[in-house]
């Protein structure tokens, strides 16, 4: 899309503002109105996390991308916008303890089509804003959950691993990375010696591994969930752009078949907006605080990702049904707590 599009887009979106560092830009479609005070619902809610992502981080990748007075056309569509209306949010942006019950469990117990997609494990309990009950976030496999947190394994009456939580909570759309972890057997039970692959497909998902096969996915739902596993373990992003002041080079962009995030996050939409109301949230490349050695290059390239995927969601809110998109830049551990309650408004669940 031209950057004149995306200068007409701005003047139809919102901002909010949460405190004490988080980041949150809540943007409309056109079919909804964009004032502060009545807060309208939504048939649909989009919200994208930038883990650890700064304001450092996106003047370097804005000014590596588009030059020194360029403007990122994902974040930066709705904090420039003319007549954005602020929202302001009394809380802390360090919180790193799950919310009671994750947005998205809520958006599933209601009936909403879910999803979920991230450049991390689609596993890690960071990636599904605590919809994962788990001791330790290495217990995402059944193999590991037995050796470093045996209360939570199964064959101990636990909820067991992540990825066996995970297929039983049955979002309509998982897209990610992590793989390795379903490559792992069940311990216990009807699925006991079963791969949690093979458990996955046995149960009714969908199961892709690359890009060509998300493409040639053309429904999702509790009948035919879709689970994309396109890598071992994270998802690599490109790990630089041509930038004489961060010194980066080209980028070195993963394999063909690997869908970037903003694909993931294109096709995540299109398929929940087959369904009439429908919550799915899109986790970023996670950035760690920064300290005496920064790879500058690797920040810029996980930043300009989460743009991409920013623009992808507004493409859709634009052209498809009521929808809010909401970008939390920040903790994520924090981001549940941050936008419960307004996912929970604007869903009416």
């Amino acid at each position: 899309m031209d950057r004149q599009a995306w200068t007409r887009r701005r003047r139809r979106t919102m901002l909010g503002v949460i405190g004490a560092g988080l980041l949150a830009v809540v943007l409309t479609s056109p079919s909804l109105p964009s004032t502060a005070a009545t807060t309208p619902s939504a048939d649909h809610v989009v919200v994208l996390v930038g883990p650890g992502i700064t304001d450092t981080d996106l003047a370097a990748a804005r000014t590596s991308a588009y030059g020194v007075d360029g403007s990122l056309p994902g974040v930066d569509a709705a904090a420039t916008s003319d007549d954005a209306a602020v929202l302001r949010f009394a809380v802390g942006a360090g919180g790193s303890e799950p919310a009671a019950t994750s947005p998205l469990v809520r958006a599933r117990r209601a009936g909403l089509a879910t999803g979920i997609v991230t450049v991390g494990s689609v596993a890690d309990p960071a990636g599904s804003l605590g919809a994962l009950e788990v001791g330790v976030a290495a217990c995402t496999a059944p193999s590991a959950t037995s050796a470093v947190c045996p209360s939570d394994a199964r064959e101990h009456g636990g909820e067991g691993s992540a990825v066996e939580q995970l297929i039983d909570l049955r979002p309509d759309v998982v897209l990610g990375g992590g793989a390795d972890a379903f490559d792992d057997d069940a311990t216990v039970g009807i699925w006991g010696d079963v791969a949690i692959r093979q458990q996955a497909s046995d149960r009714g998902y969908t199961v892709v591994d690359d890009a060509a096969g998300l493409r040639g996915v053309s429904s999702a739902d509790q009948h035919r969930p879709v689970l994309g596993l396109f890598a071992p373990g994270p998802v690599e992003v490109a790990d630089g752009r041509a930038d004489g002041s961060a010194g980066c080079d080209v980028a070195t962009a993963p394999a063909d078949d690997v869908p970037s995030v903003a694909e993931m996050t294109a096709q995540a939409s299109a398929l929940l907006e087959q369904h009439d109301r429908s919550y799915l949230q899109v986790i970023g490349p996670a950035l760690r605080p920064r300290s005496g050695y920064v790879d500058e290059c690797r920040r810029i390239a996980a930043t300009l990702a989460f743009d991409e995927a920013v623009q992808e969601a507004l493409v859709a809110a634009e052209s498809g049904p009521p929808t809010r998109v909401i970008v939390v830049l920040g903790s994520a551990g924090a981001a549940s707590d941050v936008v419960g309650a307004r996912v929970d408004r604007l869903l009416g669940i």
